[in-house]
């Protein structure tokens, strides 16, 4: 991944959760629930959203590219892992909660700089 210009621009992703948006009444694979979740079940699905090993693994990749390669760069990532900026080891500058369809995401924006954080903070 490699930005499209020298000048820095902003960049919006919208990855893969690891969850499926329910038609009403039904399961992620059109298995018919019993009751729907209340909205105390489906808050809890959103704070223990949890990746696989492969997820985990692109999500380092990903936060380690824009890193490297998009300083100066503003990326928006919408997802439904409130812990996401931990896993690309960025500090979200902002965060919108908002609903895709029936799931609660955040879209988080992150300011990418060149360099440590940590070390422009020591320097100024």
């Amino acid at each position: 991944m490699t930005p499209p210009t020298d000048a820095p621009g902003i960049l919006v992703a919208n990855p893969p959760y690891g969850e499926r948006i329910e038609v009403r009444g039904r399961g992620p694979r059109g298995v018919i629930r019993e009751r729907p979740r209340s909205r105390r079940e489906d808050n809890d699905t959103f704070a223990r959203a949890q990746l696989d090993p492969a997820d985990m693994e692109f999500f380092v990749s990903f936060g380690n590219a824009l890193k490297q390669r998009f300083p100066g760069w503003c990326t928006y990532v919408l997802t439904s892992n409130r812990k996401l900026p931990g896993i690309l080891r960025l500090r979200e500058s902002t965060k919108t909660p908002l609903f895709n369809g029936a799931l609660e995401c955040r879209l988080f924006r992150f300011d990418l700089i060149a360099g440590s954080v940590r070390n422009r903070s020591a320097g100024e």
